[in-house]
């Protein structure tokens, strides 16, 4: 959302234009892939301080190791092997910083290394700006405004499977909002067969106005 609103509100142009999110001088943003780095990168230009969190290794960013540099360069900070907590509000119900732990690798029963939290490791990260850029799901306000949709166990709009259709009627769907994050060639043969339901429905519309007419 936070990409969404800097694109449609040529936020680049910034101060020049208004800013179209409530950012605060210290962003942290909770996630290691290509949105979480690109709202990093973002936060920065924008003047803002960004630390990207994740509880992985370094390693474990998805992007490509230029792309990663590049943001380092520019000032992004990363904190790997981190679990965010909790988000920890002011009276008002602002951020005023997030509650971390520190994890480590720690071998088991079997030999092999867990990743546990490390005792006593909890720490607060200084933020007033908290972004979710991991676990790409449908925007909630999606539920706000179409209440009739139904939705299924992993967060994403139900629909019939051969043909794209939602619970509600003449609303089609398909991609990452239907399938969750996954291969783009995937969201794209769902466009495909949705396009092909929703012709046939129109196709079928067409001739039972014709027949009553």
């Amino acid at each position: 959302e936070f990409l969404m609103r800097i694109n449609l509100w040529q936020a680049q142009n910034y101060p020049k234009t208004s800013l179209p999110a409530l950012l605060g001088s210290t962003v942290a943003i909770i996630g290691c892939g290509h949105a979480a780095v690109d709202c990093a990168r973002m936060v920065v230009r924008l003047g803002k301080k960004a630390s990207v969190i994740f509880p992985g290794l370094e390693e474990d960013v998805t992007v490509y190791l230029s792309e990663k540099k590049n943001a380092v360069e520019e000032g992004v900070k990363f904190e790997s092997l981190v679990q965010p907590l909790e988000i920890l509000p002011t009276a008002d119900d602002r951020v005023q910083g997030l509650k971390c732990e520190r994890l480590d690798f720690i071998e088991n029963a079997q030999g092999r290394c867990d990743v546990k939290a490390v005792p006593g490791s909890e720490f607060i990260l200084e933020a007033d700006t908290v972004i979710f850029a991991e676990d790409p799901r449908p925007n909630d306000a999606i539920k706000r405004f179409l209440p009739g949709l139904r939705w299924t166990d992993e967060g994403t709009v139900w629909v019939d499977p051969q043909t794209g259709k939602t619970a509600l009627e003449k609303v089609f769907a398909a991609g990452n909002v239907v399938t969750g994050a996954g291969p783009l060639v995937d969201a794209m043969a769902g466009g495909k067969y949705a396009a092909l339901a929703m012709d046939h429905f129109l196709s079928e519309e067409t001739v039972n106005q014709d027949s009553k007419v």
